[in-house]
């Protein structure tokens, strides 16, 4: 009973302790939102706050979500910086990104030039619960950026019951950061490189500024430029990682393929970029021939996560040891998440000529894509390489909503709009079977039976069985 009370009288206290060193779940910080109506030339902060907080969790050990899949789940839904975003909308980007918590806020300029000019108001939202909670609103003058940033990173470290003691160094001047970040606009990669390659001449010693050139490099296919300037990068826990994966990219692009091996494995082991570490020790065995072990690790790259170029990979290794029916049944899946991605649609080309009934096929798959045409070789293209700093594809399944709206319109009789927006998702994906059965459904009650006989056959090639 004695050792009870005292327990009793020391769980609040344990509590605490245990509340305040929780792991922080995996973090999402979006571009700040900017009045881009008012200060044009303020755009660029919105980037710049969001680039820095997330630098700035990250050396804090707080997990977060990386500015390339940011940017390539907004680039999916073609949400373009700077943007107008709904709080709905972040939600759904981070549930896919697999984030507990958003950090988002807005720049707003002042039209005072007496009174501190730019505000930031931030707020933290938590997906799972569509809570959110306001920060204290910052006001400041242009000249006092930097600290700034160290002010707001702060205040989310605080959320989280951290305490800062860690902030990015950049060792970038104010109009050098503009130029950097303004760099992670230029879709161009060559362009960003010629950008980037005057300011790191002029700062040769930032860690960010080498790193953001190395990856550029690496992700143009220059392993030997890349690995040039991640040699210059100090040995800081914020790029340890990251370093060790290009590195590896470096190595199996110079044919040291072992050494490849042992860092893939070590990243493997310390749960860093599990996809794509997966997906290139693949790579790595089927250069080798071992196609075996290769779908292996291919498979357990599409389980951590949906990749057209990995789909690629597995299918064409599956091939090779001729499990062509599985092979076909992958292929499927693929090109539903991604009706896209020409590679698949090259191999899907090979698989419809082997059909017997191929002609019937081909000519309701060439009414939405007209370029596509039968080959009989499979197609000679090699294994890809997975970089994970490069944009990313995600699948995009929103236009399926439609479909259900169409199905409505169609019982209650209004045959020939059902009809007219059915044919509008096919042109979308033509990969969707339940679309090709609708179809067969809709031609056979107007009475045309070659279309119908015609759609229920695609139906039943892209069926999964």
């Amino acid at each position: 009973m004695k050792n009870f009370k005292n327990l009793k009288k020391w769980l609040p206290l344990l509590l605490m302790i245990c509340f305040a060193t929780r792991l922080p779940a995996q973090c999402m910080v979006f571009p700040f939102q900017v009045d881009s109506l008012k200060k044009k030339n303020h755009q660029w902060l919105g980037l710049a706050i969001s680039y820095y907080l997330t630098q700035g969790l990250e050396l804090n050990s707080i997990e977060t979500v990386s500015d390339s899949i940011t940017q390539s789940l907004l680039n999916t839904y073609n949400i373009k910086f700077p943007y107008q975003i709904s709080k709905a909308s972040c939600i759904k980007l981070a549930m896919l990104a697999q984030a507990k918590t958003i950090v988002w806020g807005e720049v707003v300029a002042s039209e005072d030039p007496q009174t501190p000019n730019i505000q930031i108001r931030t707020y933290i939202v938590a997906p799972g619960t569509y809570s959110q909670k306001y920060l204290p609103l910052i006001k400041f003058h242009l000249k006092d950026f930097y600290m700034v940033k160290q002010e707001l990173l702060n205040l989310v470290l605080n959320y989280f019951n951290k305490k800062s003691n860690l902030y990015p160094d950049l060792k970038l001047d104010y109009h050098h950061y503009e130029t950097f970040v303004k760099s992670f606009l230029i879709s161009d990669m060559q362009k960003k490189i010629s950008l980037l390659e005057i300011l790191v001449a002029k700062r040769p010693d930032s860690d960010f500024l080498n790193f953001e050139i190395s990856k550029a490099y690496s992700i143009m296919g220059n392993a030997r430029k890349s690995q040039h300037y991640l040699d210059k990068i100090t040995d800081s826990i914020l790029f340890g990682p990251s370093k060790q994966f290009l590195k590896s990219i470096h190595l199996i692009d110079t044919g040291q393929s072992h050494q490849a091996t042992e860092i893939l494995h070590q990243l493997q082991n310390e749960k860093q970029f599990m996809a794509e570490t997966q997906n290139n020790l693949g790579v790595i065995q089927a250069r080798e021939s071992h196609h075996s072990r290769a779908c292996d690790h291919f498979h357990h790259s599409l389980q951590a996560k949906k990749d057209p170029q990995v789909y690629f990979n597995y299918i064409k290794c599956l091939m090779v040891q001729r499990k062509k029916s599985l092979a076909l049944e992958n292929l499927k899946i693929a090109l539903f998440y991604y009706p896209d991605n020409e590679n698949l649609i090259r191999l899907f080309s090979f698989f419809l000529s082997r059909e017997k009934k191929s002609a019937p096929l081909l000519i309701i798959f060439k009414k939405y894509i007209p370029n596509l045409n039968l080959i009989k070789k499979l197609p000679d293209l090699p294994f890809v390489l997975k970089n994970p700093f490069e944009l990313q594809t995600y699948d995009n399944l929103y236009y399926l909503n439609d479909f259900d709206r169409i199905v409505k319109l169609y019982g209650k009789g209004d045959t020939a709009t059902a009809l007219k927006n059915t044919q509008n998702l096919m042109e979308i994906n033509p990969f969707i079977p339940r679309l090709h059965r609708f179809l067969a459904e809709i031609y056979e009650k107007q009475g045309d039976l070659t279309l119908s006989r015609q759609y229920s056959q695609s139906a039943t090639f892209l069926r999964r069985r």
